[in-house]
Order: structure tokens, then sequence, then C-alpha cells
């Protein structure tokens, strides 16, 4: 989650045409991938222990956010569906992503069937569940 924050915020400018460069590195070894833009031409060095690896013309930086994008996506609802929200690089790497907190629903002490939405802004609002019907049904 950490490295994928990282390399968001790298590509991200570089797509947008902020930066001219950035390097994507890796936490295992030392190794790293570089892109530079010329003009509307990128290219990628993958490059490890000082050495070049391999080099790759013609990278679409839009191409490469948008695969870090759906990774990120599909590692926060990943985290989602086992309960880690609130871990804080999950929050970090929501922030990257661009993406807003989720509704949480805490129960609320008093009487059952009462909870505390949060809304992605912070906000509060209570719901009360809905009370079965009585009768023929």
């Amino acid at each position: 989650m950490t490295i994928l924050a990282w390399w968001l915020a790298e590509v991200a400018d570089v797509a947008a045409g902020v930066s001219g460069e950035c390097a994507l590195t890796f936490m295992d070894g030392p190794y790293e991938a570089v892109m530079r833009r010329d003009g509307q031409a990128c290219t990628m060095t993958m490059s490890g222990h000082g050495e070049v690896l391999r080099t790759v013309e013609e990278v679409r930086p839009a191409a490469v956010l948008d695969a870090l994008k759906d990774t990120a996506a599909a590692v926060l609802d990943t985290c989602a569906a086992r309960g880690w929200d609130a871990h804080p690089d999950v929050h970090r790497l929501r922030a990257a992503l661009g993406r807003p907190r989720p509704h949480v629903r805490v129960p609320k002490p008093g009487r059952p069937g009462d909870v505390t939405a949060l809304s992605p802004g912070g906000g509060r609002c209570r719901a009360r569940r809905p009370r079965p019907r009585s009768g023929g049904r």
C-alpha cells in the first residue's frame, strides 16, 4: 500500500505534465523504474544494483497511472472486505487515489436498532432501523 501511494503521486505528476521525470523505487533491493518525459514521448528505464536491466520506449504515463489506480482500487476493496479500513496505510492509499472515506455505520448506545452514520465528510446523522410490521404480512 505504501509503495502504491508513492507511485500514484509520482506517475500522476508526470502524466499531468507537472514533472518530467519520476523514480518508482522498490522496497526490496536497490531496484527502481525511472520514467522520463521528453515532449510527449516517455521512456521507462528499469535498473537494479547500479545497472540498467531494461528500457521501454514509448511509455504512456496515463496508461501506467490507470494500471496503478486499478491496482490500488483492488487493494482497497480487499482491505475493506477484511475490515482493515482503519489502518493508516489504507487511509494514505485512499487519499492518494482520491477516494473519500466510505460510509461507516457504528452501533449507537441506547435503543437497539439506533445507529450513527458517518458521512464521507465526517458529519454524523442519526437513523433508526425500520420496525417490523405487525399484522397479516
